[in-house]
């Protein structure tokens, strides 16, 4: 096969250097727990929470759950329609208001339940159901009615209004309204198939006019003072400010369908729109350009489906796409931090596959990248891609397939290692130099491949293979052709990387073997120390501050080496690595680490001795990454390739969000039993329990969907916990609390590391009634009640005793008072006788 030099561009955008958009679209349909796959309107509410309005119900997400919601079934009645038309609103209380095609309906959020608010008239003709719109101040929804016009229904009064337009008639053809929306100052614009200008319905007034005569206008939006109108070939903006008029033409798409609907202006400036059966068009104002996705049958995350029926953005910059029959997708609209390629790998069938094995930047800002399939030079400034490849019939073709490393010498020769060996490329005459190496080939192996390239400090290219060190001495061009000086200076095992630090002295890092310190004398390499056997080593960094200090990718992390005192460190999932298995390292300005590994990319900040890890939830190719896949370019750009391609950015931090995220609790539950929120927890987030509901579970929802994967939670119970705890799992548990009162502090973080405002929820544990004051002091008072009788009645029993022994002494004293009367009478009475 000849060589292949493949100019593509991308048809779904236009790319830049640093990637406006990333369009790696993520589908959430039937089988991630939506209740239907036609998906017609699109909210968020205040708490953060998107809803989705299907054909079969109300769906709310939270970033992992989908639930599901839907109007009780009465076979009875008219109104058991799950048919979603029109707009999502929310009114004071927070509940969500949506209408079918049988009446108005709301997610209840106390009840947690779908309940109705009003039935539609039962009209006679025709189509008979109303679009909502948005509920205003006045707690009044307003909707309108293809052929009637405006109404409005208000929740308090529930008082049912119809407006008619007074235009059916006016012209040959019935007046079929197609798109309503309504501008700042509440006043609602209806387009019609007339696409006679627009009809604009004055709510303060309540009267109609027809604005922009004359002019094919099919939908208009309004947004940061101005306002967009459009038809099927242009899109026309006017800017108030400026009273500036400008356009574009909606190059690339079918002129026999008009647009649906302008959709929204981002917050970059950037106006999303989209047509019948077209797909998603972007324009950019600022760079004049047009963006078209479209369903790509052979993209995994390109968008579901062409059919668009509704386009919001959230809080966190995300648009999310619903979609007529495949679901609803999400897109991050922000700019991202990882740039990616491939972002749809059927652009560039030329490349064969991404396997990305070695990457360099050229001074023209063009990535080379090796895979499986050859060497590739891709284009950011313009998309274009080149391959050169294997050809038996041409001589000056790549010879090897398998590129391992790609490298530029102080000279400019590009070198190119392969599994067949070395060759250089001269890419102005389209050449490959097959450098001719005396290679000792391995028994049992037919492939010598080339892992790392160095250039001495003596000019001289020194490259660790399969098996063997080679030093070569570039000569004199002989017709063109370049000559080479080569000697194989050690033989050995598998050579991954190899270093010079000082002149002539050599590191080398061998998988299993170890890593090996020697000097080269007269085109020999010496060894005489070796370390660390038994590790799996894939690469070697020189500290850019400190040349003594190497840097060491194993598989057991990365070891921070000084040659001069032999000490050394180990940094791995103890310290707070995701992944120990590394490949590559660059070090930045500020010199810190970027790492790559078997679980995404680490971040080493060597002051504050922290790691940060990033993921494929943060943009990347995948979680796996490749040995001889990392560089850092002239530009000051990253580059780190893998098993799905390749990133690049610049180190730094990630671009600031819109919109910190925000956290909520999706539900309670007490001892398994959901627990029911009343309006003091609403108003007040405040719980209170009985003694024996102790076991509470709380599930938190993280409120930012641009990676939900990514989002943290950090929480702490004030009263019980001593300190914080930070995890990506979104359910916490408390069981057996202790009776008393408690706050639950939350705070959930995006993948940009950006923290929520703090929700707290008070949590109170009721004593039982022995152990509440109240029972101590009735206690208190009964003691006190009984030690009181309890000492009256021995004061009593005292006294009576004391009376009782009185009296006795006093009968006693009697007794003997008459016992000498007695006495006294006898002896009178005696010796009266005897006298």
């Amino acid at each position: 096969m000849r060589l292949l030099v493949s100019i593509l561009t991308v048809f779904i955008f236009s790319v830049s250097f640093s990637q406006p958009i990333i369009p790696r679209f993520e589908t959430l349909g039937v089988n991630e727990g939506l209740s239907q796959n036609s998906v017609y309107s699109i909210y968020q509410d205040k708490e953060g929470f998107m809803w989705f309005g299907t054909a079969d119900g109300l769906n709310r997400y939270d970033g992992e759950e989908i639930k599901v919601y839907k109007s009780k079934s009465d076979l009875k009645r008219r109104g058991n329609s799950n048919f979603i038309r029109g707009g999502l609103c929310e009114d004071i209380k927070h509940n969500i208001w949506y209408s079918t095609e049988t009446g108005l309906y709301y997610y209840d959020r106390l009840e947690d339940e779908i309940k109705q608010g009003y039935l539609f008239p039962d009209e006679k003709k025709g189509i008979v159901y109303f679009k909502l719109l948005e509920c205003d101040n006045d707690q009044t929804l307003w909707m309108y009615h293809r052929v009637f016009g405006v109404v409005s229904w208000n929740i308090k009064t529930k008082a049912w209004t119809r407006y008619s337009h007074p235009f059916v008639g006016e012209f040959s053809k019935l007046s079929f309204i197609d798109f309503a929306t309504i501008d700042p100052a509440g006043n609602i614009w209806l387009s019609w198939y007339q696409n006679d200008g627009m009809i604009r319905f004055n709510k303060k007034e309540k009267k109609y006019s027809h604005e922009f005569k004359g002019k094919n206008y099919q939908t208009i939006i309004f947004s940061k003072g101005k306002y967009y109108t459009g038809n099927e070939n242009f899109i026309y903006r006017y800017d108030s400010v400026s009273s500036v008029t400008d356009s574009f033409r909606l190059t690339g798409t079918s002129g026999n369908t008009g647009l649906r609907s302008l959709g929204f202006e981002d917050s970059y400036g950037r106006l999303w729109t989209f047509k019948s059966e077209q797909g998603l068009l972007c324009y950019d104002f600022t760079t004049r350009q047009l963006y078209r996705y479209r369903k790509n049958i052979s993209g995994q995350q390109s968008l579901s489906s062409d059919f668009i029926s509704a386009v919001a953005e959230d809080r966190s910059g995300n648009l999310w796409i619903g979609t007529d029959g495949a679901g609803v997708c999400k897109l991050d609209l922000k700019p991202p931090f990882f740039n990616l390629f491939p972002i749809n790998e059927a652009a560039y069938s030329a490349a064969k596959n991404f396997f990305t094995k070695s990457l360099y930047e050229d001074a023209k800002k063009r990535i080379w990248f090796g895979t499986l399939s050859g060497l590739n030079i891709y284009d950011p400034s313009d998309g274009s891609l080149k391959n050169f490849s294997h050809d038996e019939k041409d001589p000056y073709s790549l010879q090897g397939n398998f590129v391992n490393i790609i490298f530029r010498d102080k000279e400019g020769t590009i070198w190119v290692g392969h599994d067949k060996g070395l060759s250089v490329f001269d890419e102005g005459h389209r050449k490959f130099y097959l450098v001719p190496v005396p290679w000792r080939i391995v028994p049992q192996r037919s492939e010598v491949y080339v892992h790392s390239i160095i250039q001495s400090k003596k000019g001289d290219v020194i490259i660790a293979a399969y098996g063997q060190v080679v030093s070569i001495k570039k000569k004199n061009y002989n017709k063109g052709i370049p000559q080479f000086n080569t000697r194989i200076v050690w033989y050995g095992s598998t050579f991954t990387d190899i270093k010079e630090i000082n002149d002539n002295e050599i590191w080398i890092a061998i998988p299993i073997a170890g890593f090996y310190h020697g000097r080269l004398i007269n085109d020999s390499l010496f060894i005489h120390e070796q370390f660390f056997s038994g590790i799996n080593f894939r690469s070697i960094h020189v500290d850019e501050t400190d040349g003594s200090v190497l840097w060491l990718a194993s598989d057991k992390g990365v070891i921070q080496f000084d040659t001069k005192t032999k000490d050394y460190r180990i940094y791995d999932e103890s310290n707070g690595m995701g992944n120990s298995f590394v490949y590559g390292i660059l070090e930045d300005a500020q010199h810190n680490f970027w790492m790559s590994t078997n679980g995404g990319l680490v971040y080493f900040n060597r002051n504050a001795n922290t790691f940060q890890n990033y993921t494929v939830n943060e943009g990347l190719q995948s979680n796996e990454f490749n040995a001889g896949a990392f560089h850092k370019g002239i530009s000051g750009n990253f580059y780190f390739g893998g098993v799905n391609g390749f990133n690049w950015f610049r180190s730094g931090k990630f671009p600031e969000s819109k919109a910190k995220p925000s956290v909520g609790i999706t539900s309670i539950l007490v001892e398994n039993i959901p627990f029911r929120r009343d309006s003091v927890f609403l108003n007040n987030k405040t719980m209170q329990l009985g003694y024996l509901q102790n076991d509470i579970v709380f599930q938190v929802a993280a409120f930012d969907y641009t990676r939900s994967k990514a989002n943290k939670i950090k929480y702490k119970l004030d009263g019980w916990d001593d300190k914080w705890i930070t995890t990506y799992n979104k359910q916490i548990r408390y069981g057996k609390l202790l009776p008393g009162y408690y706050t639950l502090i939350i705070q959930a973080s995006n993948n940009a590391g950006e923290w929520s405002n703090e929700e707290r929820i008070t949590v109170i544990i009721n004593a039982p009634f022995w152990q509440r004051t109240w029972f101590y002091i009735l206690c208190g008072v009964l003691i006190m009640l009984t030690a009181i009788l309890v000492t009256r009645n021995l004061a009593q029993r005292k006294i009576k005793k004391k009376l009782q022994h009185l009296e006795k002494q006093q009968a006693i004293g009697a007794e003997r008072n008459r016992i000498s009367r007695d006495m006294h009478d006898e002896i009178g009475s005696g010796l009266t006788r005897i006298a």
